[in-house]
């Protein structure tokens, strides 16, 4: 595993196993030529992360605070001819204080630093990405299909964000079997054996149970009218 980031003036980046380490750091050593990034409110990170991940084919998942930063004191375009994705997502959390991006198991996922402040009251609440899905075998659907099926499985109500960008494409027909696994893990699992597809989560208050989820396929939109995807889904025991 490769975790890359940038907090306040440092850089952190350490590996569990070598193998893992060199695939994490050939993705973020992908170019990129004439990119550019308006931040100005939620849809321009959306859009900034969206075009970063499409034009590099890399599966990718977006976190959003629930306190964002003072945008009219944070918020900046920039642009670069050419760099690498690791140095462009370095560029995006510069200019969002108290986010942090990282890489694991091939998906790069930008999200907070830390989890919301809470009242004592709420000190057992986990955030929904936090959440425990107790093993699941899903048959063969579209990926979109299978990532609306994680917040069920982790007993949450699902409230879909507005998509992002026109939607392309159902996702490639995937088949997938998890172990116990968080929420995050989940739908990280999820876009990385669609390839090129995206999720896009929150903003959660504290102590709400509600998941704000998005994902689109970076695929071309294919459409079979006589292909039914399954509905099969099997949780594991507790």
């Amino acid at each position: 595993m490769l975790v890359r980031g940038i907090g306040v003036g440092f850089i952190v980046v350490w590996g569990v196993c070598s193998a893992a380490a060199d695939d994490g750091a050939a993705i973020a050593d992908r170019r990129i030529v004439d990119y550019s990034a308006s931040l100005e409110s939620r849809g321009g990170l959306t859009n900034a992360v969206w075009r970063l991940c499409t034009q590099t084919k890399t599966p990718c998942g977006l976190e959003f605070d629930a306190n964002p930063p003072d945008i009219d004191k944070y918020s900046e375009t920039f642009a670069v001819s050419s760099a690498t994705l690791g140095e462009v997502l370095d560029l995006i959390v510069q200019h969002l204080p108290g986010y942090r991006w990282s890489l694991a198991d091939g998906v790069v996922n930008i999200q907070p630093e830390s989890r919301p402040w809470r009242w004592p009251w709420q000190m057992d609440w986990q955030h929904p990405l936090d959440r425990t899905i107790e093993g699941l075998e899903l048959s063969p659907m579209p990926s979109k299909a299978v990532a609306f099926k994680m917040c069920p499985a982790a007993s949450l109500e699902t409230l879909p964000r507005i998509a992002f960008g026109v939607p392309k494409s159902l996702g490639r027909t995937i088949s997938l079997k998890l172990p116990r696994v968080t929420l995050r893990e989940a739908l990280n699992a999820v876009v990385r054996e669609d390839g090129l597809a995206m999720w896009e989560f929150g903003p959660v208050e504290t102590g709400s149970d509600i998941c704000r989820l998005n994902f689109e396929s970076y695929r071309p939109f294919e459409w079979n009218p006589g292909s039914k995807p399954s509905s099969t889904i099997r949780k594991g025991r507790k």
